[in-house]
């Protein structure tokens, strides 16, 4: 993973997003405002909608205040190391510090550099004037909160006291920055290669052969800065920490990672992960798992620039703006029907001499899955593949997981939607998800690999729920989102075992009903849709639960055990109460679906006493298919009437 953030860093690094070496983009709260008679304004508070994020010096802080763990962060800090000002939390004795350090580190940033700008703030902060100030700031501060507290306080049942004391200890987490006649000092190119070559000189131990690049550079200790993923600053090692100093001797280098390394990984991986920059998405967010180990995101890049114009290829249709992009995002939403026809367009333009970078055995897509825990980072797959494998194995892929949604309309999921079906729980608005079933799935579509038995043991068991069809098939106005949820899920769930089938079996089709299809499990499947349908149809319509619901496991995985009674029932009962109904409708519905239980149970013969996973997988679908093409024939049948009518 390492080595190919590094290499990457080459390709990214001049976009207008790609930020400076230990640098990350950041919203300051309070902007001081300088201008050549060394006076101040104060200009703020600004939050996310009001400023523009700007690029902040960076680096890991953690542990106990002390004179040897200071780690001020240049002209772009909280107000405690900024102006050492106490909102509480802290001791005083600690804030000096703090302080101290901040003002070192803007003498040294002053001296080195030898910018006005920077002599500037060394001035204000050391001299009379910032006792002054403070006392601005913090009536400022003051004004504002009390304004705010008051607010919330008419809006709420706190007294506006108890809120201003809570948003004056937020305070200390505000950042603060300086500014020349509106051009912010953390821009300075001087300014940013000061705070690069200060984190090297504290963070390097040693002289060896870097692990990443091979040659023989400065080795840090650890990795500085931290990347953000679903709102978690996580480590992207988890050894950040000095290890036990013990009987005289000190910590050895982690990893041999040379500083250069070290931060053009973090600093790649941070361009990644901004959602302007389009190169990463939440396959699972904090909104649908209900662990942080759920969450997963997704990060992808080409390791070189192919110029594919969008509008060539009509990608622009589909809200592509690169190959890149395309790739990437393909199996992040549901595909349109023409994405087949691009594919094929996109494989033959790459293959063109006249295109200015053709594609070639070292152009590599590749793919990460990552995740958080409590702070740390957590990388759960990465998918290195040549551009033009990744074409083949999407275009399987689409093939593999189309199939007809609960309404009877050809379309292939996302791949989200099949990760979300693996971990949903019909009524719960969060799921709980296994990681390695996303990672399956994902190396399933850019790689070819056959998915787990555990996929398809997974799919089953969540298909088999009977809470599933319930809210599937409900009538409740009051369910609707639920419905809808559900009927999303029940789609994709047919979809993994579809592709499941197509994977490890290598059969093709099965995107919907195939009357010809002679295997016995998937003809179980289609016997009891009828069977339900019939029951449903005999009982006007009205049933809550039906015997997809009740019966649904025992048949799929005992089928003689639980058809015997179904169809004595279906026989008996419900077909005969048809037939003598005085609706021609229904009379003719019973005398078709006779005929077709006939010659479906005809081709089943004797059935069978048990049914492996694969043969369930069949009957699932053969189910599946049934239903959906009962509900396609009902909507075909209704737009034709509603035709006549107009007419």
């Amino acid at each position: 993973m390492f080595k190919a953030l590094v290499q990457a860093y080459a390709r990214f690094k001049g976009d207008e997003l790609f930020l400076p070496t230990a640098h990350k983009w950041r919203v300051p709260t309070w902007v001081i405002e300088l201008d050549e008679n060394n006076r101040y304004f104060i200009k703020g508070p600004y939050g996310r909608e009001d400023h523009a994020p700007l690029p902040a010096p960076d680096r890991q802080r953690s542990g106990k205040v002390a004179g040897g763990n200071l780690k001020p962060k240049l002209l772009f800090d909280d107000p405690r190391y900024t102006l050492g000002l106490n909102f509480g939390g802290d001791k005083n004795s600690e804030v000096d510090l703090m302080h101290t350090g901040y003002l070192n580190l803007i003498s040294s940033a002053a001296d080195s550099t030898k910018e006005p700008l920077l002599a500037k703030v060394a001035y204000l902060l050391q001299s009379s004037l910032v006792n002054e100030l403070k006392r601005d700031f913090i009536s400022k501060r003051k004004t504002e909160l009390e304004a705010r507290a008051k607010e919330r306080s008419r809006r709420g049942r706190k007294g506006w006291e108890v809120i201003f004391s809570e948003l004056w200890g937020e305070s200390k987490g505000e950042l603060i920055t300086f500014s020349f006649k509106g051009a912010y000092l953390v821009r300075l190119p001087a300014v940013q290669r000061f705070w690069a070559e200060h984190l090297k000189d504290e963070l390097v131990i040693a002289r060896s052969q870097c692990s990443i690049c091979g040659e023989e550079n400065d080795i840090v200790r650890l990795i500085p800065g931290e990347v953000t993923i679903q709102g978690q600053n996580c480590q992207i090692t988890s050894f950040n920490e000095r290890a036990f100093d013990s009987f005289g001797k000190r910590q050895t280098p982690n990893a041999s990672i040379c500083f250069e390394c070290a931060t053009k990984a973090v600093d790649t991986l941070r361009y990644l992960l901004n959602p302007r920059s389009r190169h990463s998405y939440n396959v699972v967010g904090d909104k649908d798992a209900t662990s942080s180990l759920g969450r997963i995101t997704a990060i992808f890049w080409i390791s070189q620039s192919i110029k594919v114009e969008p509008s060539e290829l009509n990608m622009s249709d589909f809200n592509f703006d690169t190959l890149e992009d395309f790739l990437g995002r393909i199996t992040a939403s549901e595909p349109p029907p023409a994405i087949r026809a691009t594919l094929e367009t996109i494989k033959r333009s790459l293959k063109a001499p006249y295109k200015p970078t053709p594609l070639t055995a070292q152009t590599d897509f590749h793919l990460m899955l990552v995740a958080a825990n409590n702070r740390r980072f957590v990388l759960r797959d990465h998918i290195s593949q040549p551009v033009s494998l990744i074409l083949e194995q999407v275009e399987r892929w689409l093939q593999a997981s189309e199939i007809v949604d609960y309404f009877g309309h050809q379309r292939v999921p996302s791949l989200i939607t099949l990760t979300k079906a693996l971990a949903y729980r019909p009524g719960s608005r969060k799921h709980n998800l296994n990681p390695t079933h996303a990672r399956t799935l994902y190396r399933t579509a850019y790689t070819g690999t056959s998915p787990s038995y555990g996929v398809l043991a997974k799919a089953l068991s969540n298909f088999k729920n009977p809470k599933l069809f319930e809210l599937a098939d409900s009538h409740d106005g009051k369910l609707s989102e639920s419905r809808q949820t559900a009927q999303l899920m029940l789609w994709g769930l047919a979809s993994v075992i579809k592709l499941w089938i197509a994977y490890r079996k290598g059969e093709k089709g099965m995107e919907q009903l195939e009357e010809r299809r002679g295997s016995v499990p998937y003809l179980l499947g289609r016997l009891l849709a009828w069977l339900e349908r019939i029951q449903w149809e005999a009982s006007g319509r009205t049933l809550e639960r039906t015997i997809a619901q009740t019966h649904f496991g025992i048949a799929s995985y005992a089928p003689a055990l639980a058809f015997g009674q179904l169809l004595k029932s279906a026989t008996i009962a419900h077909l005969p109460k048809l037939k003598k109904s005085h609706d021609n409708k229904q009379a003719g519905f019973a005398v078709n679906a006779e005929k077709e239980l006939g010659r479906i149970a005809s081709s089943i013969g004797k059935l069978p006493k048990t049914l492996t996973l694969e043969e369930q997988a069949e009957f699932a679908l053969g189910f599946y298919h049934q239903r959906a093409d009962f509900r396609a024939k009902t909507r075909e049948r209704k737009e034709a009437e509603a035709e006549v009518g107009h007419e």
